[in-house]
């Protein structure tokens, strides 16, 4: 756990600089299933590359186009169990957000509601340890996924980057842009950019009193998250600068194609071709499946609503067509009283909302059809026969 693997040492196959298992090197300093680690050996050099997941929304969602404003407060103090922020106000609105329902698909992929795509964003060093990226002209989704919607940009999204480094005491991340920002370090909030809004700014240093603060201790490893939305047609700002972020002693990465999902795997089936049902290369989005919202009629789907929750009228689990009015089928639990496949309400037939249409013995006398008479049934022998002709006294 002190980030040094000496020479002869058969105890450690790793080491990372932390005792916490679950990073690809565990408490024990053993490589982890799924992950493969290698010796640090050289600095980020004259740029660093940092993933970025983005998750694209459309203009209608709920969160998106409405007030503006800056609106602190939206999040809790800490992450939630899935390392993801937690809505801080319950089933209430905030002067921007409508619930927590609506915010909790902010940052996770939720079918039919958001598209996800991994990207890398590239940092310019500007010196000894300080690397920034800035770009004010952040439309990194122009084009792909739901597309522009008629924009000139792709303006509805999302976006989270994660890095790991090594506490030593210093260390500076300084932010600028809009919409909504949200830092946290170890787990807990440091910047708070909320709203909907032009460009803001915001920096936290890490000198002795946030380490109280945020709970770290020189030597151990801690992760950095920086969570931003993009919510409005206007303009798209994203300026990150890190400072004196050390990395960590054991680089792990996590094994795409080994079959074993890790937490940084959105999923990993061994293959991951991107065919039907499984996984897309780089382990990050899943390929075509039942329940992505567009229907793989080469797979057999006979719809693909997103939910596939209806059982009559529309799309049913396994993406088959639930049961519906024209299907040949008699739905009684769903009130068809007829369904002949036609539903053409002609005379002896089901009308087109599958109920049963004119004839004989509803009752009524359609002598235009042939019928002298019509008692209600169809039964002979009581003077109106079974087809509805009057019957000879007997």
């Amino acid at each position: 756990g002190d980030g040094f693997i000496l020479p002869g040492d058969a105890n450690e196959a790793c080491d990372d600089g932390n005792n916490q298992s679950g990073d690809g090197c565990s408490a024990t300093c053993e490589v982890e299933s799924g992950f493969t680690c290698a010796p640090e050996v050289s600095s980020a050099g004259s740029t660093l590359e940092l993933p970025i997941v983005l998750r694209d929304f459309q203009t209608s969602h709920p969160d998106m186009e409405g007030n503006l404003g800056v609106d602190l407060g939206i999040v809790q103090q800490q992450l939630g169990p899935d390392r993801k922020p937690q809505y801080a106000h319950g089933a209430n609105a905030t002067a921007t957000v409508n619930s927590q329902a609506t915010f909790d698909q902010w940052y996770r992929d939720v079918s039919g509601v958001n598209q996800t795509a991994l990207q890398t964003l590239v940092f310019s060093q500007l010196g000894s340890g300080e690397y920034q990226y800035n770009n004010g002209n952040f439309f990194p989704l122009d084009g792909l996924l739901f597309g522009n919607e008629g924009n000139a940009h792709n303006f509805h999204f999302t976006s989270e980057v994660r890095y790991w480094f090594e506490y030593k005491g210093g260390e500076q991340l300084a932010f600028t842009g809009d919409d909504d920002v949200w830092v946290f370090v170890a787990g807990r909030l440091a910047v708070d950019l909320g709203g909907v809004h032009g460009a803001m700014s915001g920096q936290v240093t890490l000198d002795a009193a946030a380490a109280a603060t945020f709970g770290l201790t020189v030597g151990q490893v801690y992760e950095i998250v920086v969570f931003q939305a993009e919510r409005h047609t206007t303009q798209s700002n994203y300026r990150l600068t890190l400072s004196n972020f050390n990395s960590v002693k054991s680089k792990c990465d996590w094994l795409c194609g080994d079959g074993i999902v890790t937490k940084y795997e959105a999923c990993d089936d061994g293959v991951n071709d991107g065919s039907y049902g499984s996984c897309m290369p780089g382990c990050q989005l899943r390929g075509p499946y039942c329940g992505d919202g567009v229907q793989q009629e080469t797979e057999g789907e006979e719809c693909d609503d997103g939910l596939n929750l209806s059982v009559y009228g529309g799309c049913a689990p396994g993406c088959k067509l639930g049961g519906s009015c024209g299907d040949g089928v008699v739905d009684s639990l769903f009130g068809e009283q007829c369904d002949d496949g036609v539903n053409d309400g002609g005379y002896g037939e089901c009308t087109e909302e599958c109920k049963l249409g004119p004839r004989c013995g509803d009752g009524e006398l359609q002598s235009e059809e042939g019928e002298t008479c019509d008692d209600g049934n169809r039964v002979s022998g009581d003077g109106c026969s079974a087809n509805c002709k009057t019957e000879a006294p007997r």
